[in-house]
């Protein structure tokens, strides 16, 4: 078996996002039309992993110091295999990937990979090499509801708001402009609960949009054409990521959020599997845990499913990688 490991560059970017559209486990988050727009801020060091010269795997990463990451820019990273990859290559594409990170001069190798409830793979490959090498595990909990939305599994609380907002002659809408709930909602929500802004600008999720069409969707609902609130969806195969949620105080008031969130649960996305919430941190990379957030999500049947993050010190682990039977 011949394993030859190339750093990306922007001649490959065809081949990148011909393999992650068809992957085991890579989402558009993954292709070079999302990665690359706010490639400044990163210096790209992603992989591309040949097995007798079939590209069989891809690693979207950067590096910060003596770490190669994969990915601080993302959501999620991951090693992003081909479909029907055996487990002896998997293990020798992890190895190759190791040794490539080793020779470079890394120390570290960091990943978060996708989350398993996003994988058709149905399982984490990485997590069965903590069983036989020093790898230090962080656990983050990420809020997860099953989808088709049950309002049974709501709270009372959940449940009387739902009905209210019934009542109020609320419409939704999908739009394609971002602007009116950036500019009215979202920025002015954040600004006032947490003093901060949203990762994406206007401009950025704008584009993204455009370059990613039919992944990235905006709803929004409305009372006698006032905007109350918005939930901005990032759409892949299995899983409908709630990217932004924001309420205006009428909004807030009327339990506009309630009701649309029924109406992508129950009728949008209902062929989907799951729909991710996302963490319940205060900060990006923060350990702080919001308990109203976390509730209020629980409150509307949620339930907390884990995301890995790696850190492997590749001179310890290097020997164990190769000889890992796992």
């Amino acid at each position: 078996m011949n394993i030859k490991v190339n750093r990306y560059n922007d001649t490959y970017s065809a081949k990148w996002n011909r393999f992650i559209m068809q992957s085991a486990n890579g989402t558009f988050m993954h292709l070079r039309d999302y990665m690359d727009y706010h490639k400044h801020l990163f210096t790209d060091h992603s992989l591309m992993i040949h097995v007798d010269h079939e590209l069989v795997a891809v690693l979207p990463a950067h590096e910060k110091w003596d770490t190669l990451l994969s990915h601080d820019g993302l959501t999620y990273g991951g090693i992003i295999f081909c479909s029907k990859l055996s487990r002896d290559k998997i293990k020798q594409v992890i190895k190759a990937v190791c040794h490539y990170a080793h020779t470079y001069g890394f120390v570290w190798l960091q990943i978060r990979p996708v989350p398993d409830f996003y994988m058709n793979m149905g399982e984490d490959v990485l997590w069965h090499l903590t069983k036989e090498c020093k790898i230090d595990v962080r656990r983050a909990y990420t809020s997860v509801i099953t989808l088709p939305m049950n309002v049974a599994t709501w709270s009372h609380g959940r449940r009387w708001g739902l009905k209210k907002a019934q009542k109020a002659e609320l419409k939704i809408e999908e739009t394609q402009s971002f602007e009116l709930y950036w500019k009215e909602v979202l920025i002015p929500n954040l600004m006032i609960e947490h003093n901060s802004c949203p990762v994406h600008s206007l401009e950025e999720i704008s584009h993204l949009s455009k370059q990613n069409p039919g992944h990235i969707r905006q709803f929004n609902i409305y009372h006698s054409n006032e905007l109350l609130a918005g939930i901005t969806i990032f759409e892949t195969p299995q899983v409908v990521k709630t990217q932004y949620i924001a309420a205006t105080p009428k909004g807030k008031k009327l339990h506009a959020l309630d009701l649309l969130l029924y109406h992508l649960g129950t009728v949008v996305f209902h062929q989907k599997k799951f729909m991710d919430m996302g963490t319940s941190y205060t900060g990006f990379q923060s350990q702080k845990l919001n308990k109203g957030l976390l509730y209020w999500k629980e409150s509307l049947g949620a339930l907390s499913m884990i995301q890995r993050t790696y850190r492997i010190k590749l001179s310890l682990n290097l020997k164990m990688v190769k000889e890992s039977n796992f």
